[in-house]
């Protein structure tokens, strides 16, 4: 009689199962929005190298003269 009281009594075994699940579903959360993070510095830095390299190749054809001194001029 108390050997099927107890096999039958269901309470906690929706938190025992998500103690069991929280762990994976938060390493999944928590890969999903670092990866999130790094894609963004990375498409950050591609995008500066980016206008460093045309504002550096624009700048290649124009000619600069070095000061003068006030003195001399």
């Amino acid at each position: 009689m108390l050997l099927r009281r107890f096999s039958q009594d269901r309470t906690g075994t929706t938190a025992a199962e998500f103690a069991l699940v929280l762990p994976v579903l938060g390493t999944i959360i928590f890969g999903v929005l670092k990866f999130g993070i790094v894609y963004n510095n990375y498409l950050s830095l591609t995008a500066g190298v980016a206008n460093a390299e045309r504002q550096f190749a624009s700048s290649r054809s124009v000619s600069t003269t070095p000061l003068t001194d006030a003195k001399s001029v």
